[in-house]
């Protein structure tokens, strides 16, 4: 086979997974804290590199999917428990397989008083535990810009029972 056609065989898969990835991105557009995917592409066409590792053939690839990790729109959602990060950070939460760390803020409590992600995993304060609303007399639950969540009582006081912590991560190209 000659080296065009195998040039326009790895370009056309390549566009192809471009495509995935683009539909995978508009797919998951309403997904809270969800983060787009790109790619970048590269072609060996030419020089030392061309003649060893491409064997005289000028083909594109994939060089590198990675996660855009820039901050998305912030809505209002009326729930005093959403919680939204401006810049940096990742909330810590406990899985069955251990921490793990995500943006995605639409937390409730469950009914042992734990606060969960909207996939029900339990979110963690700085201290690594799971931070619980406790069974009280409460009017209303409220978190500040600071993470505190506080509980007002029926009688009016104010009561922080806990700090949801953000952490930030120095090499996002670690996370999955």
């Amino acid at each position: 086979m000659v080296s065009g056609k195998y040039s326009a065989l790895t370009g056309a898969i390549s566009r192809e997974q471009r495509l995935a990835n683009i539909s995978t991105n508009l797919a998951n557009i309403n997904t809270v804290g969800y983060k787009k995917s790109r790619m970048s592409f590269e072609s060996l066409l030419r020089g030392e590199q061309q003649t060893t590792t491409a064997k005289g053939i000028n083909f594109s690839r994939v060089g590198e999917n990675f996660t855009e990790f820039s901050e998305g729109v912030i809505k209002d959602t009326n729930n005093p428990l959403d919680i939204a990060i401006h810049k940096d950070g990742f909330f810590k939460v406990q899985s069955m397989d251990g921490f793990r760390y995500t943006r995605r803020g639409d937390f409730h409590v469950a009914q042992d008083g734990t606060l969960l992600t909207g996939n029900d995993m339990p979110v963690l304060d700085e201290g690594n535990a799971p931070i619980t609303i406790p069974d009280s007399n409460t009017s209303k639950i409220s978190v500040n810009s600071l993470g505190e969540i506080s509980i007002l009582s029926l009688d009016g006081n104010r009561e922080v029972i806990g700090t949801v912590a953000v952490y930030t991560i120095n090499d996002n190209k670690f996370l999955k």
